[in-house]
C-alpha cells in the first residue's frame, strides 16, 4: 500500500521533498525494509542519512522517512510530523479501497439475491428449489460448498450439494447430531468433532431451521 500511495501522490511528495531541500536538506526520501522506494535526488546520488523516522499505522511500521543534511531536534520533529501525515494518507487510501471492495461485494450479493428470487419462481418442485437455493447460497457467500437437507412432515427427505461435494454419509451423521441437539454446529480441523472431517474440508457449519407451512 505504501508503494501505491507513493506512486499516486508523486506531486505532493515532490513538493514535500522540495520544501526540505529548500530548507537546507541534501536529500529526502522513503524507505521500506531498508530499501529506498523514492528519493530526491535520485537514489544513485544519495548522501548519508542524518535523520530517519518510522511510518507507523496502528503500531505497525510500514516504512521510514529520511532526510540528509538536516539533523537536530527541529528536523527530527518535522520529519516525525511528515511521517505521521503520510501514514494517515496510507490508512485513508487503504480504508477507501476496503469500502470500494465492500460495495462491489454488496452489489454482487444483491444481484445474486435478485437472481435467486427470479429463479425460484420458475422452480416447479421442492427438489429443484432445494438445488437452486443451495447453489445461490454457495455463490452468495463465496464458499467452496453448500448443502441443504430438508425433511418433510410426511417423512420425505431432500438433499442437495452445490460446489465441493462431501460424502453424504459424513454429512448425514453431522445433520443427525444437529437435529438431536437443535443447535448450530461449527467444526474445524483445530477442534474435536463428533465425527472426523475429511482431509479436504477445513471447516463446516450446520444451521438447523424449523419450517412450518400453515394454510387458512
Amino acid at each position: 500500500m505504501l508503494q501505491e500511495v507513493i506512486a499516486g501522490y508523486q506531486t505532493e511528495l515532490e513538493a514535500l521533498a522540495n520544501s526540505w531541500l529548500s530548507a537546507g536538506a541534501t536529500a529526502f526520501g522513503v524507505l521500506q525494509y531498508g530499501k529506498v522506494l523514492q528519493s530526491w535526488p535520485s537514489a544513485a546520488h544519495l548522501p548519508q542519512q542524518s535523520c530517519k523516522v518510522p511510518i507507523t499505522i496502528r503500531e505497525l511500521t510500514i516504512g521510514e522517512l529520511f532526510v540528509a543534511g538536516a539533523a537536530g531536534p527541529a528536523g527530527q520533529q518535522r520529519l516525525e510530523a511528515d511521517a505521521c501525515l503520510l501514514a494517515r494518507v496510507v490508512l485513508a487510501v487503504a480504508e477507501m479501497e476496503s469500502i470500494a471492495e465492500e460495495l462491489i461485494n454488496s452489489q454482487d450479493q444483491l444481484l445474486t439475491l435478485y437472481n435467486m428470487m427470479e429463479s425460484t419462481f420458475q422452480l416447479a418442485d421442492v427438489s429443484s428449489l432445494i438445488e437452486g437455493v443451495a447453489t445461490i447460497i454457495q455463490q452468495l457467500f463465496s464458499i467452496e460448498g453448500a448443502f441443504i437437507w430438508l425433511s418433510e412432515a410426511n417423512g420425505q427427505k431432500h438433499f442437495h450439494q452445490a460446489g465441493q461435494n462431501v460424502e453424504p454419509s459424513i454429512l448425514e451423521r453431522l445433520i443427525q447430531h444437529v437435529c438431536e441437539t437443535n443447535m448450530r454446529l461449527v467444526l474445524n480441523t483445530m477442534h474435536r468433532a463428533p465425527i472426523s472431517l475429511p482431509s479436504t474440508i477445513d471447516n463446516v457449519m450446520l444451521m438447523p431451521l424449523l419450517l412450518s407451512l400453515q394454510t387458512q
